[in-house]
């Protein structure tokens, strides 16, 4: 076992696995970080407060250490209480909870955008809500599906949201096309999904998003009851793959290059399996799958498997696809190699040091070590103190001791009426800057800029014309004659008669020049709009 430790050590050594337990007859659950390669299996941080995480509920933000022009940020954890209507948010660098927020009612899925700007939880009725993080501003809340929410990913640039539910359906959702939707009161209106699909014929239990930009680089992968995962194209709006199992699908966790997938059994006890599916086939030389408008049904007949004593229910594979972590329904997590399925290790998930029966894994995350994650913390802290400077200076400069990273600010209210109207502006700041000030400040800069130049452009031709030379008032009656242009627009003012027809000509045709900035005003912000925000 000592040498199996080591191997994965020297493959897991900066990843973490942040995993999550519920509550059962014989332990309290819990929410751990766990380090795969640690030759102890005690957790690195255990994060107190939450005792019953919901399936789906747990979802986390890395640290922010290389934010171009800025000094970063530390990352965040957001747990959904199964019992409870409550969300606990915390940061890597304490074990306390941030906040913990009171919602308007039970939620059974929640998760952060990968920027860490909003959090999308789902409910058992199947309304979807989006809050902002560090404002509580309710964002948008509608019914999005007839039945419960059983899943929620973002788009890794946060530009879209997919939710999965037990009505067997796949919702995407464009962000830019949610805010302020609201079925509720005068103004209801709810928005509809960027992209629809229907072709699961049994509840939706889990749902991925590869890596890539909102709507053309992304994908979406599916896992249904109805003993079928699929892969559906964003772009075109269309069924890809459909792969066939012999059990019916709780989880799956797909290879960061997608080579290979890895699929859960939806089983209520065990033995639970779990398979892997090679999207590649060396044989023919060609990517498995495809045509799935065409109705092609890739079957996975003698697919490797690997049996485990307890039903299966969360799985993760690491950043380097060499391994998977598979939590079990008595509350292990069992560390796999992908290539053998042959378990590695077996850590604990609620602290326990056996199988505690009736206390399930719900949650696996795995994410590379956070740099502010609290055990490194305690480490400078102790370094720090009452030692010479020169040791101060060496310690600083390990990797293992660091200086703390402000954490993201979360709101300890959120809001249960959603926001009408306004913040336009400080929505596509966020999408363009994209958590880079200089970006932010740029574009910030250069619309205040236009803004004013438009306005004062305006003001300066409705109070006095200028004459042709751009220096002196025009001369000759109420409104002189001579030809004015706007430096702004490139739109000229025909010269007047002179007297009261003079002024009654200058007024139209300055009414004429205001519409024609406003729409040149309008043009630029709507294709703002669509080359950052997408459609």
């Amino acid at each position: 076992m000592a040498d199996r430790v080591g191997s994965v050590g020297a493959l897991f050594a900066p990843e973490v696995v942040l995993a999550a337990s519920a509550s059962g007859a014989q332990q309290r659950g819990a929410l751990l970080v766990l380090d795969p390669a640690a030759a102890s299996a005690a957790p690195l941080v255990h994060l107190k407060g939450a005792t019953h995480a919901a399936p789906h509920g747990v979802s986390c933000t890395p640290s922010a250490t290389h934010a171009a022009g800025d000094s970063g940020t530390g990352g965040l954890v957001a747990v959904i209480e199964n019992e409870r209507a409550l969300l606990i948010v915390y940061s890597w660098q304490k074990d306390q909870p941030l906040a913990r927020i009171v919602l308007p009612q039970k939620m059974v899925a929640a998760e952060l955008s990968p920027d860490g700007t909003y959090i999308a939880t789902g409910a058992a009725d199947g309304r979807l809500f989006i809050w902002e993080v560090a404002s509580g501003a309710l964002i948008t809340s509608f019914e999005g599906h007839y039945r419960a929410i059983t899943a929620l990913r973002w788009t890794s640039d946060s530009a879209a949201l997919v939710s999965a539910s037990a009505d067997s359906r796949v919702c995407v959702w464009s962000l830019s096309s949610v805010f302020g939707a609201s079925d509720l009161g005068a103004d209801a209106h709810v928005p509809s999904p960027y992209a629809f699909f229907a072709d699961h014929t049994l509840q939706v239990t889990d749902v991925l998003v590869t890596p890539g930009a909102f709507p053309n680089a992304a994908k979406v992968w599916s896992a249904s009851k109805d003993m079928s995962v699929k892969l559906w194209d964003l772009a075109r709006r269309q069924l890809v793959s459909t792969f066939s199992f012999p059990a019916a699908i709780g989880c799956i966790a797909l290879d960061p290059l997608e080579r290979f997938l890895v699929a859960g059994e939806a089983a209520q006890k065990g033995p639970g399996r779990l398979f892997r599916v090679d999207l590649y086939d060396a044989e023919t030389v060609r990517a498995r799958g495809g045509r799935g408008t065409e109705g092609e049904i890739v079957r996975t007949d003698g697919m490797p498997t690997l049996v485990l004593d307890d039903a299966i229910t969360a799985v993760a594979v690491s950043n380097a696809g060499s391994h998977a972590v598979v939590g079990t329904a008595a509350g292990q997590l069992h560390v796999a190699d992908v290539s053998t399925l042959q378990v590695q290790r077996v850590l604990s998930a609620c602290g326990a040091p056996t199988r505690t029966p009736d206390t399930p894994v719900t949650n696996i995350r795995m994410l590379m070590r956070p740099a502010d994650l609290m055990s490194g913390m305690q480490l400078w802290a102790a370094a720090g103190t009452k030692r010479s400077a020169a040791t101060r200076d060496a310690l600083a400069a390990s990797s293992t001791h660091i200086t703390p990273l402000p954490p993201p600010y979360v709101s300890p209210q959120f809001q249960r009426a959603v926001v009408q109207g306004g913040g336009e502006m400080s929505r596509v700041l966020v999408r363009i800057g994209d958590g880079k000030a200089a970006a932010t400040n740029k574009l910030w800069d250069f619309m205040h800029v236009n803004a004013d130049t438009v306005h004062n452009h305006q003001t300066l031709h409705a109070d006095v014309p200028m004459s042709a030379g751009g220096g002196a008032p025009a001369a000759g009656g109420a409104r002189g004659s001579g030809a004015t242009a706007s430096t702004n627009t490139g739109v000229g003012v025909a010269p007047g008669a002179g007297g009261a027809a003079g002024s009654g000509a200058v007024e139209d045709d300055l009414r004429a020049q205001l519409a024609r900035a406003k729409s040149l005003n309008d043009d630029m912000w709507r294709h703002v709009v669509r080359v950052t925000m997408g459609p």
